[in-house]
């Protein structure tokens, strides 16, 4: 659910005891990953003097019905909670002995958006790092005091930040409302953080790598318009991948080799394209396998993109064993699937290769469709150079009954796809070369191409021509041989 920082105004927040602590005041968000780190409650009379501060990890899903945003605390466990002056910046040491108080994982000691997971996970085990040394420095931001920044675009100033869109189930910030009416009277549109380019806190001033007037032609925003077909329009209009299909995996300062991230592939400056590749996976070893040899292609070249989908429907297994498994958990739960998935591949890849991740960005999409159609879009919708996608190599009623991906796949996407089967792929069986064609072409410099009984009596339809080597230019014409043979 979307709900303005604004809006959250208006709703009760309820402690686990039943009692009403007050109302969201403002949020607390960090400058990195743009997601919420503390909800700061103005509770009226109660708790004076100090700043109560509400971590997501015990705000429930929002009574949109009843305007009541459920915390699962006590009044008595917020109240005896570290506390913090009113006007006092949150520091390390103060999330620290936060954390510690209510037993949760500090977002600081991992590589993700939420320590050692890229979304809010309640009630997971973690481990704090072992040297006690957080991951990043969160530099926390407050939407009251971010409100009123103006916006830059290329080619000017468009408006001021009036409000933030809050997912209230990540707890991310999924826009800014920008005021444009001193430009264009009455009209507010939504940015995406993700289409920021930089913000100079100093400045008090937001860039954005988008012209005025395509900001200009965007789709209004009110907030009654703010639904599923809205943000797909928006992010049509930006010619942008949607939140709620990919997730891009490029945690920023990650200096591991094991991370989605590598020195080898900074090259900021350059204007040569990427080498795209998009690759099929399931949840088995045959994804684990098309994703190797798609990290084996990557490596080839000097700059290089991966996108890896995985497509939910409610089908059976296709020929080629692809998992089209429909799945009734959650978006998020699938994502983390997905991305545990990936990183345990990307890790033993580079295990095995002694280098490190071999490509500049990888990016994971979520799709319900059928699954050829939807990596064959994906590869097209990227641009893509090559498609990786597995098989088993079935064959016969099961094949044809049930269709393949990869067939499907191979028919349908614009680029060049490479299939992938296990070793122990169920394969046509195949005879041995003849050791005496072999000795015929040898003996022959490859003139001659089959044996005196396989020239009379070869059960294989073949035509073949012979076209010599001429000349220092190595050029030739192509023509039929003496031994130019056509069976059948």
């Amino acid at each position: 659910m979307l709900i303005s920082a604004k809006d959250f105004k208006n709703f009760k927040l309820r402690a686990k005891d039943g009692e009403d602590i007050g109302h969201a005041r403002e949020f607390y968000f960090d400058d990195k990953y743009w997601t919420v780190r503390y909800l700061v409650a103005d509770t009226g009379g109660w708790l004076t003097g100090r700043a109560v501060l509400i971590s997501p990890y015990a705000l429930e899903p929002v009574n949109a019905v009843e305007r009541v945003l459920p915390v699962s605390l006590t009044k008595k466990q917020i109240e005896d909670s570290p506390s913090l002056e009113t006007h006092e910046p949150v520091s390390r040491q103060f999330e620290t002995h936060y954390y510690d108080y209510y037993g949760w994982p500090n977002y600081g000691f991992g590589s993700y958006a939420w320590g050692a997971y890229p979304y809010l996970l309640r009630d997971q085990p973690y481990e704090r790092s072992v040297d006690g040394v957080q991951d990043w420095d969160p530099h926390l931001r407050s939407t009251r005091a971010v409100t009123g920044y103006n916006i830059q675009a290329l080619d000017g100033e468009i408006g001021h930040v009036e409000d933030f869109v809050i997912d209230a189930e990540t707890w991310s910030i999924r826009y800014l409302v920008v005021d444009t009416k001193n430009w264009w009277p009455g009209k507010r549109v939504l940015i995406s953080p993700q289409w920021i380019e930089r913000v100079s806190w100093v400045e008090l001033m937001v860039y954005l790598s988008l012209s005025r007037e395509r900001i200009k032609q965007a789709p209004e925003y009110r907030p009654e318009f703010l639904n599923r077909d809205y943000e797909t329009s928006l992010y049509h209009h930006y010619e942008q991948p949607e939140y709620w299909n990919d997730e891009t995996i490029t945690p920023a300062g990650i200096q591991s080799s094991h991370k989605f991230t590598t020195e080898k592939k900074e090259s900021p400056m350059s204007t040569q394209k990427a080498y795209t590749i998009v690759v099929g996976v399931d949840y088995s070893e045959l994804g684990d396998l098309a994703l190797e040899r798609a990290f084996d292609q990557a490596k080839a070249h000097e700059r290089a993109q991966v996108h890896v989908i995985h497509v939910e429907a409610t089908a059976a297994p296709d020929a080629d064993g692809i998992k089209n498994d429909a799945s009734s958990a959650a978006p998020n739960t699938a994502s983390l699937r997905l991305h545990d998935q990936v990183e345990q591949v990307v890790k033993r890849w580079c295990d095995t290769h002694l280098s490190p991740a071999p490509f500049e960005r990888l990016t994971t999409h979520l799709r319900s469709d059928d699954a050829a159609e939807a990596i064959a879009q994906l590869a097209s919708d990227v641009e893509a150079d090559l498609v990786v996608v597995g098989t088993h190599g079935r064959r016969g009623a099961r094949r044809f009954l049930l269709g393949s991906v990869a067939e499907g796949t191979v028919r349908l996407a614009p680029s060049a796809v490479l299939v992938v089967r296990p070793a122990d792929a169920s394969v046509p069986k195949i005879e041995p070369p003849c050791p005496q064609c072999l000795e015929t072409r040898r003996a022959t410099d490859g003139k001659e191409f089959w044996c005196e009984r396989h020239r009379q009596h070869h059960n294989r339809a073949h035509t073949y021509h012979f076209s010599p080597v001429r000349g220092s230019h190595q050029s030739s014409l192509l023509y039929p041989m003496r031994g130019t043979h056509i069976e059948g």
